[in-house]
């Protein structure tokens, strides 16, 4: 030891800093090379996730579609007719709600009916087969035609789906064009400062379509393998392995020549035969390389210090960008929390090691879409942030949470007693009634929470949330229970619904809903004047199925509205038969259910029906829940007061059970008031009380009162003595068909 003293210290100083110099050169050099390996590294990695999260977006936005085709081709199937106006109709809207260019059926003859002219007018087209071999094998598939033959407009995505009749057999094929530029603008990322570019194609290297950033090839070919080795013969070897990776359904990276040096990620889309690229010039990463080697020369002169500041550099961008990707990934544009994949990441570990017990919640706002229509989506993005924070505020540290989409929130809570779970749903309810009664005029938010608690940490994540999500399907659109738990036979109870749901379009489908009609008597002359018209389902052996089994449903899946239309031409229709045998024509009253007030549209489409059988408004009342009023008054008070202009009557239904306030009836300015006949039941003191006061609220808002459900000579008596209007009721007579009502007339 003391001898290599004596000899360093025999060296001269300079000799010292040469070494000294050397030596950190060295140290450099080395840290420089294993520098640009893993940097180049990082940018593979980068460039996987960013073909990850490509692949994300497109595979969301084509599977979406692609779902909703097929659940299109389920009830298209079975319809006798399949281009008739009514499902062409139905496909036409369904079209522009997915932005969808349009939707067409193919009969095997290769007649083409589009929904560009709800199928009165058939397209032939004698290429079918090159553009649907898939379906014509019964296989679902998407291509690519660079001219839509229908249009002659340009390049488009077909995706197809083949129609079966009840033997398997193919009675043609369902198909969807989708606008190239419409998908190119999914893929348009900013992907390496600009210099990368994404491109799908199918398992033959056939391109489907690429992001405008792309470059341009000066080949009439739309193949890549064949493109890739016609430009450069040194890619052969390379595309063979490609190729081999897309046969086995693989993913992988590539290095290959175009015109210049590129780098190549590829991974299946998870559609079909589909393949995602995501492609960059290698010179971005060289480019990195080299300016770090000018760096390193720079810090061997400026020797510790230069090189200690440049590396403080080096670290400091890549955070950066890994804070930048985490953003793009990790974080939702529109509240700026957990986007739903951190969620996912953040669950995964919390499933394993948090040892409390675990409650899957789903929240979603009920109709938000109403909101974005009346009040606008800057509106609509606020009131996403104050849910986002109610349940942050709430929720503290015992869970996790992200919006997954839309107005859809998932929650995970950790709790030690079920209380725990009432207790944050609760406050979260409330405050989140709080945000309505300060910012959003007199329009209500109402979530509905469905519940499930875990029962072990092994569960997988797909199943729990379907299990929350049906939970919070059985109290959707009801404004009395906001949050349910999921129950073993729950699942069930959601089949039944669904096949409810289904017989009830077949029995709008094959005119089963019949008008009863129950009429109306003045109650001092006992003179009719006017009736209600009820539902009656009427199946084909001559059973009926009760309107409190199928109403409910209806209106919780939506389609009351389409009934409510129905109802109202049945209405229409039969008026205008009694017009034509010279019978008296009196009133009635149809409902009008809570969707229909969330669209004007329908006073246009109503008064068509009215003008097309040749009555007059006079003809037709309208009646309007107390409940709905309520929660959706705003809307209508503008809609009633529009109804009343044109010269309906209007008349609120089942005033008493709901929870408007008398300013709200007064400002409604209805026709008539009907009394629930919860009150009429009521012979208690107390209960004609209550009755004669609803009697003379009417009076002094100079509203005529109805009194439903009257059933007694009793009961007739009191309202007489009480100056109700208008007398309903079993004592007077029950609701019958239409030609047993005529007699009435």
């Amino acid at each position: 030891m003391g001898k290599i003293q004596s000899k360093l210290n025999k060296i001269p100083l300079i000799g010292k800093i040469i070494m000294l110099l050397l030596f950190i050169v060295t140290i450099i050099l080395i840290y420089s090379e294993s520098l640009s390996t893993t940097l180049k590294q990082n940018y593979l990695n980068q460039l996987t996730e960013t073909a990850n999260y490509n692949n994300s977006i497109i595979h969301g936005e084509l599977k979406d579609k692609q779902t909703t085709l097929q659940q299109i081709a389920s009830f298209i199937e079975d319809s006798p007719n399949m281009v008739s106006r009514e499902n062409m109709q139905k496909l036409s809207e369904i079209s522009k709600q997915i932005n969808l260019k349009r939707i067409g059926i193919i009969y095997p003859d290769k007649r083409v009916f589009v929904t560009d002219n709800l199928g009165q007018q058939s397209i032939y087209l004698d290429d079918i087969g090159i553009f649907f071999e898939k379906s014509l094998k019964d296989k679902e598939s998407i291509t690519r035609i660079e001219k839509d033959k229908i249009d002659d407009s340009g390049a488009i995505i077909v995706m197809s789906i083949p129609l079966k009749n009840n033997n398997g057999e193919l009675k043609g094929i369902l198909f969807a064009t989708y606008d190239v530029n419409t998908l190119r603008n999914f893929m348009t990322l900013d992907i390496f400062n600009g210099k990368g570019y994404s491109i799908i194609m199918n398992s033959k290297g056939e391109k489907l379509i690429t992001s405008l950033t792309a470059l341009k090839l000066d080949s009439e070919s739309n193949n890549i393998f064949y493109n890739l080795e016609r430009i450069n013969s040194s890619n052969k070897d390379i595309i063979e392995r490609m190729k081999a990776d897309v046969e086995a359904n693989k993913s992988g990276i590539i290095q290959f020549n175009l015109y210049e040096k590129m780098y190549m990620s590829y991974q299946p889309l998870g559609i079909d035969d589909l393949y995602i690229l995501t492609v960059i010039p290698k010179n971005i990463i060289e480019n990195q390389y080299n300016i770090l080697m000018k760096s390193t020369y720079f810090l061997c002169i400026g020797l510790s210090v230069a090189l200690f500041i440049i590396m403080m550099n080096i670290i400091f961008n890549e955070k950066r960008k890994k804070r930048l990707l985490e953003n793009i990934t990790y974080v939702d544009k529109v509240t700026g929390g957990y986007s739903y994949e951190k969620f996912l990441l953040e669950y995964k570990k919390k499933q394993k090691n948090n040892n409390r017990k675990k409650a899957f919640i789903i929240l979603d706002i009920d109709n938000f879409k109403l909101i974005n229509d009346i009040f606008g989506y800057n509106i609509g993005n606020m009131v996403l942030k104050d849910v986002w924070k109610i349940i942050y505020d709430n929720l503290k540290q015992n869970g996790i949470f992200a919006r997954k989409y839309a107005d859809k929130y998932s929650i995970m809570i950790f709790f030690d007693k079920e209380e725990e779970i009432i207790e944050f749903v609760d406050k979260v309810i409330k405050d989140i009634e709080q945000v309505n009664i300060i910012k959003r005029e007199k329009f209500r938010i109402v979530p509905s929470i469905g519940i499930y608690i875990l029962e072990n940490n092994d569960e997988k994540i797909d199943q729990i949330e379907n299990y929350a999500i049906m939970a919070s399907r059985t109290i959707k659109n009801r404004y009395d229970v906001y949050y349910s738990f999921y129950y073993n036979k729950l699942e069930s109870i959601i089949i039944e619904k669904k096949n409810m749901t289904d017989s009830i379009y077949q029995a709008l489908e094959n005119k089963s809903f019949i008008p009863y009609f129950q009429p109306k008597f003045d109650a001092k002359t006992k003179k009719i004047v006017g009736a209600e018209a009820l539902i009656r389902w009427q199946k084909e052996d001559g059973s009926f199925v009760s309107p409190a089994k199928f109403i409910p449903i209806a209106e919780e899946v939506g389609i009351i509205a389409e009934i409510d239309k129905y109802m109202f031409e049945a209405v229409c229709k039969q008026q205008y038969i009694w017009k034509t045998k010279g019978l008296k024509i009196l009133p009635i009253s149809v409902n009008l259910s809570r969707n229909k007030l969330y669209n004007a549209n329908f006073i246009d489409e109503y008064m068509s029906i009215l003008s097309k059988y040749k009555l007059e408004p006079k003809d037709i009342q309208f009646e309007i829940t107390e409940g709905t009023l309520y929660t959706e008054e705003k809307i209508g008070e503008k809609i009633i007061m529009t109804l009343k202009n044109l010269g309906f009557d209007i008349l609120i239904d089942d005033f008493g059970v709901g929870y408007s306030s008398i300013s709200m009836i007064r400002d409604i300015n209805a026709t008539e008031m009907k009394i629930d006949k919860s009150f009429i039941d009521d012979t208690s003191e107390r209960g004609k009380a209550l009755t004669n006061y609803v009697i003379k609220i009417a009076e002094v808002i100079g509203m005529k009162t109805v009194a439903e459900g009257v059933e007694t000579k009793e009961q007739y008596e009191f309202l007489l003595k009480h100056n109700c209007d208008i007398i309903q009721g079993y004592y007077f007579a029950k609701p019958m068909p239409a030609k047993e009502y005529e007699k009435f007339l």
